[in-house]
């Protein structure tokens, strides 16, 4: 089994959750982890993802966090396989992020990278308005989110299962409390 992790937008391989993610997984030999630096463009992010997906065939299950939630659940949709999602971006939050198009030092490695119209015009492709496996779908979010609406996330995965919490914040502080729940969630 392996188990695909997806960082957000402009981050990478090198964040916080996917080193304690990585770290829980090699500890526990639970599955193999695979953590993309994911493209600026977010249709070559699906493309990347779909044959990443494709070729492991059904043994995978995928998480993703903010932006990284958006890619997860369209492939999750897409290919019928299990996804977590951590204060994931939802399609009602696309209509108000077009402050993300220009330029943008990453978080992690500090390459410049410019985030253009089209690949904003590309978020709306690569993402669904209705689950239609919703069951397939774990959703945390933290309350104190103060980067997205999470009216708009508890909306968008009303029939999914959920964790919920008061306070925390867009990072989704101590994740690592749940990473039993979320592989047991992932591999099962």
């Amino acid at each position: 089994m392996k188990l695909l992790y997806l960082h957000g937008f402009n981050s990478s391989p090198e964040s916080t959750k996917a080193k304690i993610f990585s770290q829980f997984l090699s500890k526990n030999n639970k599955a193999k982890v695979l953590i993309p630096t994911l493209p600026y463009s977010p249709k070559d992010t699906i493309e990347l993802l779909s044959n990443m997906v494709e070729k492991e065939k059904s043994q995978i299950s995928i998480i993703g966090s903010s932006l990284g939630g958006l890619y997860a659940s369209f492939i999750s949709e897409k290919y019928k396989i299990k996804s977590v999602v951590i204060n994931p971006v939802v399609p009602n939050h696309l209509k108000k992020m077009e402050s993300i198009i220009g330029e943008h030092i990453n978080f992690h490695t500090k390459e410049k990278n410019f985030f253009s119209q089209s690949d904003y015009n590309e978020l709306f492709a690569c993402s669904i308005s209705k689950l239609t496996n919703p069951l397939n779908h774990l959703c945390l979010v933290q309350l104190g989110d103060e980067v997205l609406d999470h009216t708009l996330t508890l909306e968008y995965f009303k029939n999914s299962f959920a964790l919920i919490e008061n306070g925390g914040n867009h990072q989704f502080d101590s994740f690592e409390r749940y990473l039993q729940l979320i592989v047991d969630f992932m591999m099962n």
